[in-house]
């Protein structure tokens, strides 16, 4: 199925250059490829991603669960027994499309993938100015997020789709007021969307000059005293997980997952070849850098434990503007511009080439569940 949609994204453009009407051909490209996303989530087999069958089960439960007991586990969640009902707003929301869906898992699935796809989907023809610039932009989304946003993480993936939401509401009317409350009720469903208010504050700081330096010296930070960072995360938040997270010792002896952070920093040195100071940049494109900084800031903490890629998701998936936009800041040299275009290309690629992902069925194909519910 990847290979399907690594070729389709790569290849549609070459076909639509063909045909004209460049405008209709972006919207086109957009929709087409946002449908097909959408279908192989909607009828993935329940074996797909490591949770999409335990999210099956809890929607199925949330029928018999009666709203006086979710509403007191959210009242409860403001006392010292938070900890007893993980994120307790998910049940609510849970519930209530469980009764909006008649109970349709498929149609569940579609309202979570949409959260993430549509959002993405306006951003890329908003900001991303042409067809080969979207080819980076869902081959970059396709090879790092879509595995598990929206295809296992579905608390996350409604998290992201609320930190989206928050985002074009921040764009369009400037205000934090609305922005801010939406992570706020988000938080219910994941907390640590709470992170999110960072680019918030980031942005209102009128000289930005310093955030160049300041990112390398946090990520560096990060990368020495990543264990630290963690520890300290998960009593901010009270979070037991964040606890296990930073003390597990996942890894043990074996290979650390170097290459997304190495691909990261990758980027960020092209930010900074490209020599577009951010208070040169529109509002927008600052917001867009600032998110994927901060993606390199918090890149490293995937060392500790790879379920930590949570955090870093939040801001690394602004790379579907971000990377067209370091590569559109050579323009004053269209060679250099090029080569860079193509470096990103082929490090994006590199993953799916050399661990192309196999684990994906549909809904109508036999596929093992995994070994936790055996």
């Amino acid at each position: 199925m990847y290979l399907f949609l690594y070729s389709y994204i790569i290849f549609l453009p070459l076909i639509l250059t063909r045909l004209g009407g460049y405008s209709r051909n972006r919207k086109f490209f957009i929709y087409s490829v946002t449908f097909i996303l959408l279908f192989c989530s909607v009828f993935r087999n329940l074996a797909v991603g490591v949770d999409t069958y335990a999210y099956y089960e809890s929607f199925l439960a949330s029928e018999d669960r009666a709203y006086s007991e979710i509403l007191f586990n959210i009242g409860n969640s403001f006392t010292s027994n938070s900890s007893i009902i993980k994120d307790p707003g998910f049940q609510l929301f849970e519930k209530i499309l469980n009764q909006l869906f008649f109970g349709n898992f498929e149609l569940y699935l579609a309202f979570i993938a949409l959260l993430v796809l549509i959002p993405i989907g306006y951003f890329i023809l908003k900001y991303v100015d042409n067809l080969s610039s979207y080819v980076i932009a869902y081959a970059y989304y396709i090879c790092f997020f879509y595995h598990f946003l929206p295809n296992s993480a579905v608390r996350q993936s409604i998290a992201v789709g609320v930190y989206f939401l928050s985002s074009i509401i921040w764009i369009r009317n400037k205000s934090l007021v609305v922005p801010i409350f939406l992570l706020f009720i988000g938080s219910f469903i994941h907390k640590s969307l709470l992170i999110c208010i960072i680019p918030f504050l980031l942005i209102r700081i009128n000289n930005k000059s310093f955030f160049a330096i300041a990112t390398i010296i946090f990520s560096a930070v990060l990368f020495l005293f990543g264990s630290q960072t963690v520890l300290l995360m998960g009593g901010l938040i009270e979070s037991d997980a964040y606890m296990h997270y930073a003390t597990a010792g996942y890894y043990g002896n074996n290979s650390r997952p170097m290459g997304f952070i190495m691909q990261i920093y990758i980027y960020f040195l092209f930010s900074l070849l490209g020599k577009t100071p951010l208070n040169s940049m529109s509002r927008e494109h600052q917001w867009f850098y600032i998110n994927f900084y901060l993606a390199v800031i918090f890149a490293p903490l995937i060392l500790v434990d790879p379920s930590l890629i949570r955090v870093s998701a939040y801001f690394s998936i602004w790379g579907i503007v971000a990377l067209p936009l370091i590569i559109n800041n050579f323009s004053f040299m269209p060679n250099y511009r090029l080569i860079v275009y193509w470096i990103i290309f082929a490090l994006i690629l590199v993953r799916p080439i050399l661990q192309p992902d196999t684990n994906f069925r549909f809904s109508w194909q036999e596929m093992k569940l995994h070994e936790r519910y055996h």
